[in-house]
């Protein structure tokens, strides 16, 4: 902008020579809203065209990235289900160990589940339980039902704790707890 004496003069940039100026009371007239719009809508495109030429390559790579992801993943999963299953199964055998060696379980129903297979209690029937499980037995009484019933109750040392044989005139029963928990291993691993 220039100011020589009283007078105003303005110099407009290149682009705005020759532009017609309107009084700012002047309403525009609909092709110059339309015109407008048109100008602004293409501004717009070309900026989202700009951004969607900046991000494609991005968003390739993420894709990329995913899909590689997806596939490491389910290598994982096929490698690490025979590990976890493994492991799984010695947690189970070692819990059951311990509680095991910790005489938690129920004795007389380890017995009367011997003598379910056997055809029921019979005079004369021995009842072979580990060192001690039968010295449990015999302190806390627990299998003296048994006993009035004319059941032998005999220490083996051959059994593990928690196993018990049971020998009558139909057959022998035997209770191993070591073969069960192979069972219900073998049962996990779809061999039975």
């Amino acid at each position: 902008m220039i100011i020589r004496g009283s007078r105003l003069s303005v110099k407009f940039p290149a682009p705005l020579r020759g532009a017609r100026l309107r009084s700012m009371n002047a309403v525009p007239d609909e092709t110059e809203i339309a015109a407008a719009a048109a100008h602004l809508q293409q501004i717009k495109d070309d900026a989202a065209r700009a951004e969607r030429a900046r991000l494609e390559p991005v968003l390739a790579a993420f894709a990329a990235a995913s899909t590689q992801f997806a596939a490491r993943l389910e290598r994982l999963e096929t490698d690490a289900k025979p590990q976890v299953l493994e492991l799984a199964k010695a947690i189970a055998a070692e819990v059951t160990r311990r509680e095991l060696d910790g005489g938690h379980y129920n004795l007389p129903a380890i017995v009367n589940e011997c003598f379910a297979i056997a055809r029921g209690v019979d005079k004369g029937a021995v009842v072979y339980l580990n060192e001690h499980d039968y010295e449990t037995a015999i302190t806390g009484g627990e299998l003296r039902p048994f006993e009035k019933e004319g059941v032998t109750i005999k220490a083996d040392a051959a059994l593990t704790r928690g196993s018990c044989r049971v020998e009558t005139p139909y057959g022998d029963v035997l209770r191993d707890t070591a073969a069960a928990l192979a069972d219900v291993l073998a049962a996990v691993d779809g061999r039975r």
